[in-house]
């Protein structure tokens, strides 16, 4: 963004606006249905919204790069604009082989509307080590790669290590084995909305991953992880075995409310003991 070159192109009467940064060669190239000032004064705001205020912007003599508005955008954002001699299009050199190099590549993308094929020429063009660099322009630009289908089939290095991290940092975390639920099974889901957790009775509509599932709750459909969720039918269980208990003492940790009478479901929460 230290020295920009910026000029108009026109292919099959549309007018296309492109920008090249000289360091990096990174090509923006912007379809304009208008080319007054303003327009123009538009499309550079969006992308110095994006990448930074430029430093150096450098244009030819056409009508947009040398009305007032124009002078007064650059002087109030402290870009330098320089002008380059009239009718001497080698002295903005960079630009005008930018915009040769969108025209010929738009030329093979037949089949595509405009907007497809630009942003796929944009993207190639990005992603190709420069014949002046010998880099990428992304990584140049922007101090990376940016990521496109081929890094699908790719390995990555970072991705490999960082996943490798990841999976051994679950299990560390979740040592303790977890429960498990089948479709249409009912279970007790915890809400800690309001205050103190209640735990409210549901039943499994659908198994999203091996942690996490759609409970019905209350006629609507909820996604719950494994932790907020515990087997009703397990619980009642474990109550009438300890009621039946001859060392039962009426002391058992786990509260008689889970085996009382289910009205309905809207109507009735439960308290259901940690494991």
């Amino acid at each position: 963004m230290q020295r920009v070159h910026v000029d108009f192109g026109d292919f099959q009467g549309t007018q296309l606006l492109v920008m090249v940064d000289v360091h990096s060669k990174w090509i923006e190239a912007v379809q304009m249905h208008s080319t007054t000032t303003s327009a123009t004064v538009n499309v550079l705001r969006r992308f110095m919204a994006s990448f930074g205020v430029i430093e150096e912007l450098v244009s030819d003599n056409g009508p947009q790069f040398t009305s007032k508005e124009f002078a007064m955008f650059c002087r109030q954002n402290g870009i330098r604009h320089t002008l380059v001699a009239p009718y001497h299009g080698a002295s903005n050199g960079a630009a005008e082989r930018a915009v040769g190099v969108v025209k010929t590549s738009l030329s093979k993308m037949k089949g595509y509307r405009m907007s497809v094929a630009l942003a796929n020429i944009l993207m190639r063009y990005r992603m190709t080590p420069h014949a002046t660099t010998g880099m990428r322009p992304d990584e140049l630009f922007l101090k990376r790669q940016i990521r496109s289908r081929l890094s699908l089939v790719r390995p990555s290095l970072r991705g490999t290590v960082e996943k490798s991290q990841a999976v051994q940092k679950y299990h560390h975390d979740n040592s303790k084995p977890l429960m498990s639920f089948t479709l249409d099974e009912r279970v007790f889901v915890k809400d800690g909305r309001g205050g103190d957790p209640k735990w409210m009775e549901g039943r499994i509509v659908s198994v999203k991953g091996t942690h996490t599932y759609l409970v019905r709750v209350n006629g609507r459909v909820r996604y719950c992880h494994v932790e907020h969720l515990q087997n009703a039918n397990r619980n009642e269980e474990r109550l009438q075995t300890a009621n039946q208990s001859p060392c039962y003492n009426g002391t058992s940790q786990l509260q008689p409310t889970v085996a009382m009478p289910i009205q309905s479901a809207a109507q009735t929460t439960f308290a259901v003991p940690k494991n």
